[in-house]
């Protein structure tokens, strides 16, 4: 469709006025600035009252009951759009779509390009070129950008990110230790100096600890995260424009290697059995007083400060580890209701109203770049104020890592056998880049 016929008809005109001027003695003139004008006025959407949306949509989320009061703020300002929450698991979108049941709006983690190329997900570029409340300037660019193809395409807007990751230590833990600053940490040998004082064994058991390197929120982020602070980026691991698979990179085998001899040398799995069986019911490490230092995202880090804020310290993780994951929100291709999908869609992910609500219900921290109400809370809240930090230092180049195939089942399953020593770190690198690589070109020969 041609969505600017003024433009064409104005340009002829300048060019008609141009000839006749030739025999005048001046012709007039059509400046650019309002013909842009004009077809900014002519493409955008008309204005309508939010509650002048009537529609029932449906939103698929896994989720819980605690999801409802953002629904219900929704609906403070949209009292006529109804929101069905399907609490179910993203992965399961075209089971749905194959039996009928056609989600309006779905919540996804990672990248879903694939999606796009086969028709299950709307592309949103058109409605965000006529849309004056949303562009690509709303959002973190680490967050946006997670959303779009190589080629361009936008496939979901960011709901919500998880800076990664806030550094919560035990300062009464430190103090007993003579710490009383954290050193710089910019480096894995650095780091891994640090974290190993923590590693305390008296008469055969665990007496101090740290979290494990090895697993940060699952195998693929801690690898990822200390790759990051050791120079790799996320095309290290696969690029998208090329389809390369390197997960055998130097930077990444260095990397591994060090998590490996860390663990090797400073963690037994059975002495940290003894400790869990210890524990008071209901009770962490960290609470215990069993463990100095943790990484954190927003709402664990919420949660632990709440328990105990007189005892726990808050900085960002160095800068070259930082890296932005979260939840996505994309329309499906076929809703039946996308003028309303659209409005809910956007307010949840690009609104103030969406931002605030997000927060105060879920401690989860809004995609949206300006947060009035999050900057408010951080004048005094120490958790926000840590985030807004580690949002600052995110880069684009560190999201996590999303290739368009099944691996992550393999990688873990191979990963267990690199930490019992039973295969080394370059063997199984080789063996992901090669296996992924496989699965790639597999998908992308059909």
């Amino acid at each position: 469709m041609n969505r600017h016929p003024l433009r064409i008809f104005m340009l002829l005109f300048v060019s008609i006025v141009t000839i006749a001027g030739c025999s005048t003695s001046e012709a007039p003139t059509v400046n650019e600035e309002q013909v842009e004008q004009v077809e900014q006025e002519e493409t955008a959407a008309p204005v309508k009252d939010k509650e002048s949306f009537v529609a029932d949509i449906k939103l698929l989320w896994s989720s819980d009951d605690r999801f409802k009061p953002l629904i219900e703020d929704f609906n403070k300002e949209y009292p006529n759009i109804k929101v069905e929450l399907l609490p179910q698991h993203y992965s399961e979108l075209p089971a749905l779509i194959a039996a009928g049941t056609i989600p309006d709006v779905v919540g996804l983690v990672g990248t879903m390009p694939e999606w796009v190329e086969n028709g299950v997900l709307e592309e949103l570029s058109e409605y965000i070129e006529v849309d004056p409340d949303v562009n690509p300037d709303t959002f973190y660019e680490a967050a946006y950008i997670r959303s779009v193809t190589s080629d361009g395409k936008v496939w979901a807007l960011p709901w919500q990110v998880d800076p990664n990751f806030a550094f919560m230590y035990n300062t009464k833990i430190l103090d007993e230790y003579g710490i009383t600053e954290i050193p710089d940490l910019n480096s894995l040998s650095a780091f891994g100096d640090f974290l190993r004082s923590f590693w305390v064994v008296r008469d055969g058991k665990q007496e101090m600890s740290t979290f494990t390197p090895q697993n940060v929120y699952g195998t693929v982020n801690a690898l990822q995260t200390w790759a990051y602070l050791n120079g790799a980026t996320t095309k290290t691991f696969y690029d998208p424009e090329t389809r390369k698979v390197s997960f055998n990179d130097p930077l990444i085998v260095e990397t591994l290697e060090w998590i490996v001899k860390f663990k090797r040398d400073n963690i037994d799995d059975e002495r940290l059995q003894q400790v869990q069986a210890s524990l008071p019911e209901g009770t962490g490490w960290f609470q215990a007083g069993k463990s100095a230092i943790y990484l954190q995202t927003a709402a664990d880090l919420r949660n632990n400060y709440n328990l105990n804020p007189d005892e726990i310290g808050i900085i960002s993780m160095p800068e070259k580890s930082t890296w932005i994951g979260g939840h996505s929100f994309a329309l499906t291709a076929g809703g039946k209701n996308k003028e309303a999908a659209w409005e809910f869609l956007k307010w949840i992910c690009a609104t103030n109203e969406g931002a605030e609500s997000n927060l105060k219900h879920l401690n989860l921290i809004s995609g949206k770049k300006e947060n009035p109400y999050m900057d408010e809370q951080a004048k005094t809240d120490p958790v926000y104020a840590v985030f807004k930090e580690v949002l600052a230092n995110a880069k684009h180049d560190h999201l996590w890592t999303w290739i368009p195939v099944e691996w992550q089942t393999e990688f873990d399953k191979k990963y267990g056998d690199v930490m019992n020593g039973s295969l080394e770190p370059k063997a199984f690198l080789d063996h992901m880049t090669k296996y992924i690589q496989a699965l790639v070109d597999e998908r992308y020969s059909r």
